[in-house]
């Protein structure tokens, strides 16, 4: 009996075509996580990536019997203005998230399907959302961005 590929597999996978976008191609982000680390060491932006859940369907018999939707949050956050620092503004901390964001739909639009067939598609699983957290001490703005892909045993 075939198993269902591994959702670490869309986790790292993800997080690596990122990397390669945000900090090698750009340098816009200090580090991408292919997990949610307990602390940033105080780096800003970084971008996580973190298994949200999924949805197997059983569809057949043999060597193909799962199709399955694989949940992946992607946040990328960015330290809030620092009032001791007048050279970054929240106008700042807006334009960073606007400019990551624009990389990541990039990303996601060009490996739509993943030619080394860790997936058969990705796409946005609907709207981001942004907030305000601190994160140990240090505020930030996050914003998290559904993604789903969907993965098939024995392709």
């Amino acid at each position: 009996m075939a198993s269902p590929k591994s959702r670490s597999t869309v986790r790292t996978q993800l997080a690596a075509l990122l990397r390669t976008e945000l900090t090698v191609t750009n340098t816009l982000v200090a580090e991408v996580y292919d997990h949610l680390p307990v602390t940033f060491d105080r780096k800003s932006p970084v971008v996580t990536v973190w298994t949200g859940g999924s949805n197997p369907e059983q569809f057949g018999l043999g060597t193909e019997q799962y199709r399955t939707m694989v949940r992946v949050e992607v946040a990328v956050w960015v330290a809030d203005e620092d009032p001791e620092d007048l050279s970054w503004t929240r106008s700042d901390v807006e334009d960073r998230l606007d400019e990551i964001y624009q990389k990541i739909m990039k990303v996601i639009a060009e490996n739509r399907k993943e030619p080394s067939n860790y997936w058969e598609y990705i796409e946005f699983a609907g709207p981001s959302e942004i907030i305000r957290a601190t994160i140990s001490g240090m505020p930030y703005w996050g914003e998290f961005i559904p993604i789903e892909a969907r993965v098939q045993d024995g392709t």
